[in-house]
């Protein structure tokens, strides 16, 4: 087991309390790393450890890529990449053909073929629980209706309608050993996973996880192992990078850059499809959620219904966002402005799109004009430390809402609780910290469902008119006519102001300078590619 020194972090944390973060320096033998062990430092746990089935994204997604695989890869250009799949092909407009490649195995010695990769997806869209999970419905939100075996080595996947992104989709899927999974059970493989990467699982918990290398996975590591730590405030996976307790720490900021480097350390900056934004409810969500937990009762309390279910407020609170501000001052000129519920970055991003105006004085007379001169009171539910700068940009935009009247509270929430409220709408606020993602499909497609009408959970912004639209696009085959009719949603996402636009943020990595060939795509780490150099 990889060892780390809590007693010299703490010591060293003392030092950047007394001196700033300029003076860290690494400290003693404890320093050196051991050199078959990859350590990383990380903000939380996968909230259902090895359930890969409730969540593929952030955090689960940094736990779970050294141990399972995805039946495809999108890459760092957004383009679809062999994986399990090998080869893949369009029989008619709603049916795909995987051809799965061979010699695969899991950890505990059962095969990873066609008929595993089979049994993974079916679980996912036919099982009551698969479905109730979130890339069950993820899949299903996809079209995907059916899949099937064809011979020994090829799966077939059927659509209910045409969907140009289905081999990109099958990206949320991770594949399980399907023998153990019916034989343990959810709960069960969750502790004790069986996997497919170049790793396996020795032990995990809330806070660590220890993997060793899986010898016969089909993608073999030069690593031995991988220890991870879950060190939820950024100063101190800062402090475990400079004083090398770690090799890499997940989820730094900008403001750390130059302290890294100082230590002698490296910086990854991924510009990535990443937008940090609060969701802007129409409606009062804790009404409709003990409606819906009431089983359609009326609740003891009456409806109210939200300030941004009038446009011209939604449009007001964009314009007292700086966003040039938040880039400059708090990102060190690392983000970039958003405007639309794309960025450029992902396909079907509209450059005609201008930004919001940043008026404080045109937002009030808007306010005034939508029957709010005094403004109004509202709480924000975020969770912060997940995203660089977040809790200080949630605070900035807070503050810049109460000058033009609208007095907001930024409530921030524990992982487990906020992950929970996104999932059900148990939501307490008007606004909701709901960044938009675009990997790992670099497209806008989810988010637009996720966020209108068609949203199978919470319903965060429903816009009747974007429906036909976000709909039409979904089967559009022809890639210019639907990159077009994405452009045209941006334009309506925009002058809708379905969301409070804050900031594109980047993802920043800090590593040991012992670490080379690290690549991130999408969020997600190609551990295969990492080595560690004397």
């Amino acid at each position: 087991m990889a060892s780390f020194n809590t007693k010299c972090l703490v010591k060293s944390l003392g030092v950047l309390g007394l001196l700033g973060a300029s003076a860290l320096v690494a400290t003693g033998a404890e320093a050196a790393g051991p050199k078959d062990t990859l350590r990383i430092a990380k903000y939380a746990n996968a909230p259902a450890l090895g359930d890969v089935f409730t969540n593929s994204g952030s955090p689960s997604q940094y736990w779970y890529g050294p141990l399972f695989d995805f039946i495809t890869l999108v890459d760092e250009s957004g383009e679809l990449k062999p994986w399990l799949a090998e080869s893949w092909q369009l029989v008619d407009p709603t049916t795909w053909r995987f051809k799965i490649r061979p010699g695969m195995e899991f950890s505990n010695g059962e095969k990873l073929d066609a008929a595993a990769v089979h049994a993974s997806l079916d679980w996912a869209i036919n099982s009551e629980e698969g479905k109730g999970k979130g890339v069950g419905r993820q899949l299903i939100r996809a079209g995907i209706v059916s899949v099937g075996l064809v011979g020994s080595d090829t799966i077939e996947i059927k659509t209910s309608q045409p969907n140009p992104l289905t081999g990109k989709e099958l990206y949320n899927l991770r594949v399980v050993a399907p023998r153990a999974w019916k034989e343990m059970g959810t709960k069960e493989y969750a502790k004790t996973p069986v996997t497919s990467g170049p790793f396996k699982v020795e032990s995990w918990s809330d806070t660590a996880a220890e993997y060793v290398r899986f010898d016969k996975s089909w993608r073999k590591s030069p690593l031995q192992r991988i220890s991870f730590r879950v060190l939820p405030e950024e100063i101190t996976r800062l402090q475990a990078l400079v004083s090398e307790q770690v090799d890499l720490a997940i989820g730094m900021s900008p403001d750390n850059v130059a302290t890294i480097e100082k230590a002698g350390q490296k910086a990854l900056i991924n510009r990535a499809p990443l937008d940090l934004s609060w969701v802007l409810l129409s409606e009062d969500a804790a009404y409709n959620y003990a409606k819906q937990a009431g089983g359609g009762k009326e609740p003891a309390f009456k409806e109210r219904v939200s300030p941004f279910k009038d446009k011209r407020v939604r449009q007001a609170a964009n314009m007292a966002i700086d966003q040039n501000a938040i880039v400059k001052d708090l990102l060190l000129g690392m983000g970039e402005p958003t405007n639309q519920k794309a960025n450029k970055f992902t396909f079907g991003y509209n450059a005609a799109v201008p930004k919001y105006e940043y008026n404080l004085d045109k937002a009030k007379k808007l306010l005034a004009d939508a029957g709010y001169p005094n403004g109004f009171d509202m709480a924000s539910e975020v969770y912060v430390g997940g995203i660089a700068k977040d809790k200080e940009i949630y605070e900035y935009a807070g503050a810049q809402l109460s000058r033009i009247g609208i007095r907001t509270t930024v409530k921030a929430l524990a992982f487990n609780d906020y992950f929970r409220k996104n999932q059900t709408g148990d939501i307490e606020s008007w606004a909701f910290g709901l960044s938009m993602r675009y990997e790992p499909l670099m497209d806008p497609d989810f988010v637009l469902k996720a966020r209108s009408c068609l949203a199978a959970g919470p319903k965060f912004m429903c816009v009747p008119e974007m429906v036909p639209l976000i709909e039409a696009q979904a089967k559009e085959m022809d890639v210019e006519k639907r990159r077009k009719m994405l452009q045209e949603l941006q334009a309506i996402t925009h002058d809708q102001a379905t969301s409070l636009f804050l900031a594109g943020v980047p993802e920043i990595y800090g590593y040991n300078k012992r670490v080379s060939g690290l690549a991130v795509w999408n969020q997600r780490i190609q551990y295969d590619q990492i080595r560690l150099t004397e």
